[in-house]
């Protein structure tokens, strides 16, 4: 019996399935840290969440958003802060690497 792969995934568990990436980065990040093998091992994992977590709709942090916001009552005004997001978060990546070099 072959599945059927037009039936719809709930949204808790495509909340989930997006949000495991991230978490398997965090997790790996703390056991490295802690063990104190290759911090810098920890230090790409923990970048990694981060910026998986980033509110861009290609990345798992803006599919999650999406998920969120998707069929509420003030769809518009959440489409608006999360692009209010978006620019914050392109301005705080861009001020990080202007102070870094």
């Amino acid at each position: 019996m072959t599945a059927d792969k037009n039936i719809a995934v709930p949204t808790k568990y495509s909340f989930f399935v997006l949000m495991a990436g991230p978490a398997v980065n965090l997790f790996c990040a703390v056991i490295f840290f802690l063990a104190g093998k290759n911090p810098y091992f920890s230090a790409v994992n923990l970048a990694l969440c981060v910026y998986n977590l980033l509110p861009f709709s290609f990345l798992d942090g803006g599919a999650v958003l999406e998920i969120l916001v998707t069929g509420r009552t003030n769809e518009y005004v959440l489409r608006r802060c999360i692009s209010l997001l978006k620019f914050i978060a392109v301005v705080i990546i861009i001020k990080l690497l202007a102070f870094s070099c």
